[in-house]
């Protein structure tokens, strides 16, 4: 039974993840935004969301090996199946075929990760009221990022899209309905992903992390993939 509510709620979430990213590049196209820097953020907050769903209802049920293994698990993913892309679509390697900014993203990125990876061995129990040193710092970083993931992208500034470009695109009315309605799906259908998760951690012995970072990974690592 746990096997049938893990996949039933994995299949919802990547169905609405999915509803989710086509929502908000709805929303970028008629904003009007600037084409990298709403893809950096807008896009990938979008199909990120079943990441940060899953580890907050991962750390309310006490499980925060499921939230560890998640959220870097789905980097570990992401990354792997950029290599197999890259690999089915032999054309042009994918990675040279990217705009030369998106180096900086990916810069961003390693230091972030590099970052978590070094206070998780460090041990550094320094905190600033009840938040810990580690979240400012990593805060800090993206912060800073973004900012020049921005003044970088300020220099190539998207085109406002043409009505050819803009046909079959959802009004914006229409895609920030469909971004909400998916974005509640997602509030509501994670937690049983979670809880199902845990019991199939504890039912096999394989971890809590290792479930987090493999099969968890996958699920909310799904939307990116098909975006």
């Amino acid at each position: 039974m746990v096997w049938l509510i893990f996949i039933g709620s994995a299949a919802v979430i990547v169905l609405a993840a999915t509803q989710l990213a086509r929502f908000g590049d709805a929303i970028a196209v008629r904003t009007r935004l600037g084409g990298m820097f709403v893809g950096t953020l807008l896009l990938a907050g979008a199909t990120s969301l079943p990441e940060l769903l899953t580890t907050i209802s991962s750390l309310r049920q006490g499980v925060p090996n499921l939230a560890a293994g998640n959220m870097l698990g789905s980097n570990m993913f992401n990354m792997f199946m950029l290599a197999v892309l890259d690999m089915l679509f032999r054309q042009e390697r994918i990675l040279r075929r990217v705009a030369t900014h998106h180096a900086l993203t990916a810069s961003l990125a390693t230091l972030l990760i590099g970052t978590a990876a070094f206070f998780i061995l460090a041990d550094i129990d320094v905190s600033i009221g009840w938040v810990g040193a580690d979240s400012l710092v990593l805060l800090g970083i993206y912060v800073a990022g973004v900012q020049q993931i921005r003044s970088a992208n300020s220099a190539a500034a998207a085109e406002p899209a043409a009505e050819a470009e803009l046909e079959g695109v959802p009004r914006l009315p229409l895609a920030l309905a469909g971004f909400l309605a998916a974005a509640g799906v997602l509030v509501l259908v994670t937690p049983e992903l979670v809880s199902s998760s845990a019991e199939i951690a504890e039912m096999t012995g394989l971890g809590a992390g290792f479930v987090g970072t493999t099969l968890v990974a996958l699920v909310t690592s799904l939307p990116e993939l098909v975006t």
